[in-house]
């Protein structure tokens, strides 16, 4: 008899009643996260040779949480891109290893910052330096994820945000 009546709960929280079920709760609310690329601030550090030039980009990134449960989210990582022209630039993966815990109906901001050299940009090194040296017009993107985990079940949200910057 007791065995039935611990196997309910665990029945519910895995098949049965959604309204019960604290898994489904959780990913409806993680559906709801907005992410946006509050702040894209490059420095570029020109040096000669050029080959030893560094981008440096400090990266804030807000999210929202519009439902009334609570999100704690780990692993936070996308890849950086530039559209400057028509044309998309890869820029480099962003990882935000802190993570973020959200209460119902709260935003909050994650910081990050990215190196990168030279060789490691060589192909988008042209429409980095007229976008953050002549300050011409861009859009930056993170596409991405978040982990969340509901019961010791993870999974993953996607993120997008985007940024315009220049004139």
């Amino acid at each position: 008899m007791r065995r039935g009546l611990l196997l309910l709960p665990a029945l519910l929280l895995f098949t049965g009643c959604e309204t019960l079920n604290p898994v489904v709760a959780l990913r409806e609310a993680a559906g709801q996260l907005r992410f946006s690329l509050d702040r894209v601030e490059p420095r570029l550090e020109l040096t000669w040779p050029l080959d030893q030039s560094r981008l440096h980009l400090g990266i804030v990134l807000g999210v929202e949480n519009p439902s009334a449960t609570r999100i704690n989210a780990r692993g936070l990582k996308g890849d950086l891109s530039m559209v400057h022209a028509g044309s998309s630039h890869a820029i480099g993966r962003v990882l935000f290893p802190e993570g973020i815990n959200l209460e119902p109906k709260a935003r909050g901001t994650l910081r990050a910052e990215l190196s990168l050299s030279y060789s490691e940009l060589k192909a988008a090194w042209d429409p980095i330096r007229k976008v953050v040296g002549q300050k011409e017009a861009a859009q930056w993107k993170l596409d991405g994820s978040a982990k969340l985990e509901a019961y010791g079940l993870p999974f993953d949200v996607p993120i997008h945000a985007t940024k315009g910057s220049g004139k």
